[in-house]
């Protein structure tokens, strides 16, 4: 599981870093080829995009505008990890999951069988709050409603797909209002994910950030799993 919060996946001017999701693709493809490793796509900046095509520059406290902004960027966030998988000849499919999503284990159980499903078959899902829908989610973040720019969100799928490695990239520039992450919420994520058994990797370097833990040359912070056993998928 590799996620990418907004000022990761966006430049400056909201247009998304096409640079970074070609990266991030690239290793998903190498790492499956080589270690017949799975992956998914936690990927905020459809906001961001979505700014950009209208002409925000920053984002006030408007949920009906960020609501615009996800229906605006969603589809060019979508269709630019579709493209770059594609060119490795990788399918894709995009998951957009609420806070409700989580609320009960059945519900859960029932949304991820069909994701399961897909990545039986191959495919890499595409991950993204659906900010479109989830009003609360944008009203109150760090409320206990949203997730924090995807932080919990990623923690939380990669329990629920029982994922071995959670990589989370981040970027040092947190002057942009766009995003809705920081280091609480990365370090709760951090903490319910090596709780469950699951190691996690914290990185700049878009470069490295998946092949890196496979030839032991990660550059980052590395938190280990709990020492209890993972439970069972």
């Amino acid at each position: 599981m590799i996620k990418l919060g907004t000022t990761t996946i966006t430049n400056a001017d909201g247009t998304l870093n096409e640079g970074v999701i070609e990266a991030v693709a690239s290793q998903a493809a190498e790492v499956r080829i080589a270690h017949q490793a799975d992956c998914a796509i936690v990927s905020s900046g459809a906001i961001g995009r979505g700014a950009e095509l209208l002409g925000v520059d920053q984002l006030p406290d408007d949920v009906t505008l960020r609501q615009m902004c996800a229906i605006k960027g969603q589809p060019d966030l979508y269709q630019a990890w579709h493209e770059a998988f594609a060119r490795h000849g990788i399918e894709t499919f995009e998951y957009l999951p609420t806070h409700e999503t989580f609320a009960t284990g059945e519900q859960l159980a029932e949304s991820l069988r069909a994701v399961n499903g897909l990545i039986v078959r191959g495919e890499v899902p595409i991950i993204n709050e659906n900010d479109a829908v989830s009003r609360e989610e944008l009203a109150s973040p760090g409320l206990g409603r949203s997730f924090d720019d995807n932080d919990g969100l990623a923690a939380l799928v990669s329990v629920a797909l029982g994922a071995d490695r959670l990589v989370m990239l981040t970027s040092d520039d947190t002057s942009r209002g766009i995003g809705r992450g920081g280091r609480a919420a990365k370090q709760m994520a951090i903490d319910v994910a090596t709780h469950h058994g699951i190691e996690v990797g914290v990185t700049s370097n878009s470069q490295k950030a998946i092949t890196g833990l496979y030839a032991e040359s990660f550059s980052g912070n590395l938190y280990p799993p709990k020492l209890h056993s993972k439970p069972a998928a």
